[in-house]
């Protein structure tokens, strides 16, 4: 199949909530890959609470150094969009893991190296966490 009939597909739009380590550079990763568009980065959800209610995104990342879900970041995100949720963790997180489940977030990815981004960022160009 040549390329000319082929459709181009959107890019996938990602915005970032929060901070963790290894956070900054994973949204450099994300920004400097052409198949996703990077809206924005905010401290917390509630600064981004416009872009979240009108961006038409893709999926929200929302990134914690704590050990457990951040459940008002998460409960804001929720009220302003429908879109996936993936929860970015550094440090020890078996208490967030098993709360993520029960919050019904579409993934958690530990941030422990430069294979979290790869793996991250195969899943949005796969739209594996993106709802259509």
């Amino acid at each position: 199949m040549s390329q000319e009939n082929e459709t181009p597909r959107e890019l996938v739009r990602v915005f970032v909530c929060g901070a963790c380590d290894g956070s900054a550079a994973l949204v450099e990763a994300l920004a400097q890959d052409p198949g996703l568009e990077l809206v924005g980065v905010s401290p917390t959800a509630h600064d981004a609470a416009g872009t979240l209610a009108g961006g038409h995104l893709g999926v929200v990342l929302l990134a914690t150094g704590e050990q457990t879900l951040p459940e008002d970041e998460l409960a804001v995100v929720r009220e302003h969009t429908r879109t996936p949720i993936v929860i970015l963790a550094s440090g020890e997180s078996s208490r967030l893991l098993e709360q993520a489940l029960d919050a019904d977030v579409a993934a958690v990815l530990l941030l422990v190296g430069r294979a979290v981004s790869y793996s991250l960022i195969r899943m949005l160009r796969r739209r594996q966490l993106v709802v259509d």
